[in-house]
């Protein structure tokens, strides 16, 4: 049981610093793109980055929900 509840705080916490990841990625997503692109380049990039940091959201989701239910 103490293993079950030491891989289940594994995942929650890792979820948790996986979903601080997306959220900052999502945030920063035009500052991260280069200056030195077109405009709809850089656009095209920036949605890229979000969409990756959605991406982050829902694998912390599925991550926590597996770590929750490693206990019950």
């Amino acid at each position: 049981m103490a293993g079950r509840i030491a891989s289940a705080a594994l995942l929650v916490a890792m979820a948790v610093g996986l979903a601080a990841l997306g959220r900052w990625g999502r945030r920063h997503s035009t500052d991260l793109v280069s200056a030195a692109l077109l405009n709809e380049d850089r656009a095209s990039k920036a949605a890229v980055i979000r969409r990756g940091g959605l991406v982050c959201y829902v694998a912390a989701v599925v991550m926590a929900a597996v770590g929750v239910l490693a206990v019950l």
